[in-house]
């Protein structure tokens, strides 16, 4: 291949790059990058070469080689500046460095590359970064420069659906559906819009016309069932994910997704039986450690402490003990075992928990569940001053959260605040007053 262009005259070298190209879009990037390689060897200042090649290997995800061969356009050429954009892509989403992303976008466009998708680029940063305004300003200019964008609609229109601007949102799927009309972004969004607005008959006609017109998907039958449980009718989701269940069978995590789903309807209407049928099942089938803990929890709730350390265990026995659960799971052994009698292990275990779980708030500081968690250990390992700190903090992150209200106000009582223990307790009530109900003995008498 290094003799390609022996045969031929240099005025041919755009053939070459045609045929690579070609490869190319038929996704034979070995054979289009001899060809590139071939224009190169006799012409080393071919920038649709050094480009073409370049974008190869970043398929290929050969970056560094690929970062290599858009710098050598741009010293060729300062004002090539599709070589900048994908610098600034690759600055950002290989190497998570923003400000040189930015630097190398604007570049691009202040260089014959003021397009689509550098705008895209920049959006899309921009909304990782929660910057909604400069996000949708980005949007916008890529819709200037081609308003057939979908990915720019679809842009706006999760912006707009994130801070309510449902009419705005309806807008854009709207013109999206212009552009496509068999789209299955409509199918999936427009449901959800229409929803929003109480316009649930709206949605409900457009996912039938979907299962018409693109057959079943599964977003959008995750968009109806979202419908019916918006409408309270778990009934009809029920009868909606039995009547596809043969379709679902042939996809496993397709299966597990709506059988799960189908598990949390059940316990909403109460037929807990049979949401725990679902969950055992999934359990043996899947080794997915947030079903072991949520029928762990389910099965700890009823006080079948025994049959919930089953559960616990499977989790704790996998050979990975960095989860999200692991520590957490130790923590419900320690409870479990508390409950059966089991006073030394229980203790043994809560102490166990607590290591892991105080790994895992210093990698993820702010996480009130695990703060939760923590503090609970503590409270049952009677380390009362570390767990009002622990309790404190995660309240001052969310005031309002209930969990934490309860295990604050339990903690404020065991060490002797009688009037923090009563703060948290009213607090907790005025937020939702079925807490009276679960409240213990003790926590009862400091309302009095």
């Amino acid at each position: 291949m290094n003799n390609l262009l022996d045969l031929v005259s240099i005025s041919e070298e755009d053939e070459y790059i045609l045929t690579g190209a070609s490869f190319m879009r038929e996704k034979k990037l070995d054979k289009a990058i001899e060809c590139f390689d071939a224009v190169i060897e006799k012409n080393n200042r071919s920038l649709d070469a050094y480009f073409n090649k370049g974008l190869c290997l970043f398929i290929l995800k050969k970056f560094d080689e690929a970062k290599d061969l858009f710098k050598k356009c741009i010293l060729l050429d300062k004002k090539f500046g599709k070589a900048y954009m994908f610098l600034g892509d690759m600055a950002f989403f290989i190497d998570g460095k923003i400000e040189l992303a930015f630097e190398n976008y604007n570049k691009a466009i202040i260089n014959n590359f003021d397009e689509e998708p550098v705008h895209l680029s920049k959006a899309f940063i921009y909304s990782t970064m929660n910057d909604k305004i400069n996000a949708l300003k980005s949007y916008n200019k890529a819709l200037v420069k081609n308003p057939k964008s979908k990915k720019a609609l679809l842009g706006k229109l999760e912006l707009y659906f994130k801070q309510l601007r449902f009419k705005d949102a309806e807008e854009c799927i709207n013109k999206v559906r212009e552009i496509d009309t068999e789209c299955e972004e409509y199918y999936t969004w427009a449901p959800l819009i229409y929803t929003a607005q109480g316009k649930d008959k709206e949605a409900l006609e457009i996912l039938d016309e979907a299962d018409n017109v693109i057959g079943f998907n599964e977003k959008v039958a995750f968009a109806r069932i979202k419908v019916y449980e918006k409408e309270s009718k778990l009934e009809e989701a029920l009868e909606y994910i039995d009547s596809k269940e043969t379709i679902i069978k042939e996809n496993d995590v397709l299966y597990y997704k709506f059988m799960d789903q189908k598990a949390t309807y059940l316990f909403k209407l109460e037929r807990n039986e049979e949401g725990k049928e679902i969950l055992r099942m999934l359990s043996e089938e899947y080794d997915v450690e947030e079903v072991d803990f949520k029928l762990g929890n389910i099965l700890f709730n009823e006080e079948k402490f025994e049959e919930a350390l089953i559960y616990f265990n499977k989790i704790t026995n996998r050979e990975s003990n960095n989860s999200n659960y692991f520590g957490t799971a130790v923590y419900f052994k320690a409870m479990c075992n508390e409950k059966l009698g089991n006073k030394e292990e229980a203790i043994s275990l809560f102490r166990e928990s607590l290591l892991y779980i105080k790994s895992a708030c210093l990698l993820d500081p702010t996480n009130t569940n695990l703060l939760n968690i923590r503090s609970l250990c503590l409270y049952q390992l009677n380390e009362l001053e570390e767990a009002e700190k622990t309790i404190n903090k995660a309240l001052k992150i969310n005031p309002k959260d209930m969990s934490l209200l309860l295990v604050g106000a339990k903690i404020a009582h065991k060490s002797g605040d009688i009037k923090l223990g009563k703060e948290r307790v009213e607090l907790l009530l005025k937020l939702d007053s079925r807490y009276i109900d679960i409240l213990d003995e003790e926590l009862k008498e400091l309302l009095k």
